[in-house]
């Protein structure tokens, strides 16, 4: 290495070095939770998203605007019905629920879903639907009546595809599972039904608030829906819940892959503020065990995965999530790389649900009855470029890879173009590899892929009056200027 070379060499560690201080220092002041990489993009555009308070009509246009124009072609439509009830709150869990199963509440709610969707059929009227997912919540709590009149109201109001062109996907508690509500929705065309397990653990679930719940239940509940003919029957753990060991864990995804579900999701624990000092977890105590844990885990199941024909290749310490499947997985195989949230246009029915509007607006209904004129939505502007961050950022910690195609069809630019400084940056600092295709995303633990991956935000924090009170003007041309 020349004199000339070194001495660029140790400029540039300098400005990278500039670089990471700063970026922790906004971090920091931002006091954005690292813990929760799943909530990340939500996080951050909360801290920075313009916020107001709308109405059904305030909304009318957006959705009149985004049909109006040609790039409504370019994403996936997707209808989500949201059922926000629980009988209790797992003890993890970071979605709004609220605590109630009384038959007439949820008639009433059922009600309310319904003259949402009749108002909002007609502004959507052009678009045929991709996706329907029912979540919540527990959409199982609904009576068979209640969830008969739920679903055949948005198949009558909705243009959803039908068959193999479509994808309808339902949750269900394995304690509310009865065999009528299975069979409900195998009648209206669901290919994937999907069981919240979290753990086998009897010990571990009633630490969760999930006591209820007994391994027989959760046996029954698949085998019916795999009698059925279910395309997709879908089971659910949690890894690193408190109380649960490797062993212990494993044999839960033992007993489940024994009764052949299509696939198997794992999903890593997400310390949310309530579920930390419930179970006394000292984060930084608790992602140095995880650390050790995930290789032997991954070990351990791509062993068992291997044994009973299950595919491995999405098992990987420096994924977030986990998706064991057979090879006739419908649902998996059809979706596979091509899915992402980012993708999607969504319109969310129902207390608590959210919709997005690509490039246009996001907006969340509140726990209120559905009015046409009363303020009951909370919204946001977006931009492409605010998605495009998200989308980036969710493949990255996620997946820790991002195709360039997809990236270019969606937002219509080219990826290594348009995050070229930011690129750069994790390149020097070996956190990236990049290839013909794509790019992959090196750091493995948690907190490292959540510094590492918010460079995606730069610019929207230097964009803003309180990004650049913490990044100082003119930051990103100092950290162009100096990595060149």
């Amino acid at each position: 290495m020349s004199r000339n070379d070194t001495g660029a060499s140790v400029h540039q560690a300098g400005t990278l070095n500039a670089f990471k201080r700063r970026l922790a220092e906004v971090l920091v002041r931002s006091k954005i939770n690292c813990y929760d990489d799943l909530r990340l993009t939500t996080s951050l555009w909360n801290k920075y998203g313009i916020e107001k308070v709308g109405t059904a009509m305030d909304i009318q246009p957006e959705w009149q605007e985004f049909f109006n124009s040609a790039r409504w072609e370019n994403y996936w439509l997707q209808i989500y019905l949201n059922v926000p009830f629980c009988k209790d709150k797992c003890s993890f869990c970071k979605f709004p629920v609220r605590i109630e199963s009384r038959e007439d509440s949820l008639e009433r709610y059922v009600d309310d879903a319904i003259r949402e969707m009749e108002y909002f059929s007609p502004m959507v009227s052009k678009g045929r639907f991709m996706m329907l997912q029912v979540g919540g919540g527990t959409p199982s709590l609904l009576t068979k009546e209640q969830m008969e009149r739920l679903l055949s109201a948005a198949f009558r109001l909705f243009q959803i595809r039908e068959g193999r062109e479509g994808y309808r996907t339902i949750e269900f508690h394995p304690a509310d599972a009865a065999l009528e509500k299975l069979r409900i929705a195998k009648e209206k065309g669901f290919h994937r039904v999907s069981f919240g397990v979290q753990s086998l653990n009897q010990a571990v679930l009633k630490r969760i608030h999930r006591g209820g719940q007994t391994e027989e239940m959760v046996r029954k509940a698949v085998r019916q829906a795999l009698d059925l003919g279910f395309e997709c029957v879908s089971v659910e753990l949690v890894l690193g819940l408190k109380g649960d060991t490797v062993e212990s864990f494993m044999q839960s995804v033992v007993k489940l892959l024994d009764e052949r579900p299509t696939s198997l999701c794992i999903n890593q624990l997400n310390l949310v503020q309530d579920y930390m000092p419930e179970e006394n977890i000292e984060p930084k105590q608790y992602f140095a065990w995880r650390r050790e844990l995930l290789p032997k885990i991954c070990e351990a199941l791509k062993l068992e995965a291997t044994r009973r024909g299950y595919s491995t290749e999405y098992i990987s310490p420096t994924r977030g999530i986990w998706t064991l499947s057979r090879g006739d997985d419908f649902y998996s195989n059809a979706l596979g790389k091509n899915y992402c949230e980012p993708f999607s246009t969504v319109l969310g029915i129902g207390q608590r649900a959210f919709s997005q509007i690509r490039g246009q607006v996001w907006y969340e209904r509140v726990y209120s009855d559905f009015s046409t004129d009363q303020p009951i939505y909370k919204m946001r502007r977006r931009t492409l470029d605010t998605e495009a961050a998200e989308y980036t950022l969710f493949g990255l910690i996620n997946y820790s890879e991002i195709e360039f195609k997809p990236f270019f069809e969606v937002f219509g630019v080219d990826l290594r173009k348009h995050y070229e400084l930011e690129l750069k940056i994790l390149a020097s600092l070996e956190k990236i590899r990049i290839g013909p295709d794509g790019l992959k995303f090196l750091p493995t633990d948690l907190k490292e892929r959540f510094f590492y991956g918010s460079v995606f935000f730069l610019r929207q924090w230097a964009n803003l009056s309180a990004g650049k009170a913490l990044l100082g003007s003119g930051f990103l041309e100092e950290l162009r200027t100096g990595l060149s």
